[in-house]
């Protein structure tokens, strides 16, 4: 937040990943445009490396108006990238497909509460653990709504975003046999 200048009552909403078509940040882009609708105390955090999908993403965030609350950090790894996940209210994860929760995986290792999309690969790991809520991939009234629950019950989000830290790491571990 520091490095950012991103007041402490802010709620940080994240992205982790490369920015390519196929990880939908365009569906969150839209999402977050609505959720800005009713709502100004959030921003858009989108980390990672430009793929090929940087310049539309910014191109969506300009027409849509929203250039002073979103933030393109790019590539950002290691302890730097922990403190995103700890510092973010939620990561967000909105893929068009996708094989695993590797980076919402992260972000409850750092104990802050994910949304992915539902019918990838991290939607169904994230569903077998419970480890966050699932969206349907472009339906942007129901992102929107997962993330003002998860705003307005965040006790009860890190509680369970706690749970499943806990499971992954006595259940997931490279040592665990």
């Amino acid at each position: 937040r520091k490095k950012w200048k991103i007041d402490e009552n802010t709620k940080v909403i994240t992205f982790l990943g490369r920015v390519h078509n196929i990880k939908g940040i365009d569906f969150l882009i839209e999402s977050f445009h609505e959720l800005c609708k009713t709502r100004n105390d959030c921003l858009l955090l989108i980390v990672g490396p430009d793929d090929g999908f940087m310049e539309e993403c910014e191109n969506l965030v300009r027409d849509l108006g929203i250039q002073d609350k979103v933030i393109f950090t790019g590539f950002i790894g290691g302890n730097d990238k922990n403190s995103v996940l700890f510092d973010s209210d939620i990561v967000v994860q909105t893929s068009r497909q996708e094989q695993g929760a590797w980076a919402p995986f992260e972000a409850v290792l750092c104990e802050t509460p994910i949304i992915v999309t539902e019918h990838t690969g991290a939607g169904e790991d994230v569903k077998r653990i419970d480890a966050g809520e699932t969206v349907k991939f472009g339906d942007k009234s129901q992102l929107v709504n997962i993330i003002e629950d998860i705003l307005l019950n965040y006790q009860y989000y890190h509680d369970k975003t706690l749970k499943a830290k806990n499971f992954i790491e006595n259940n997931l571990s490279m040592n665990e046999r």
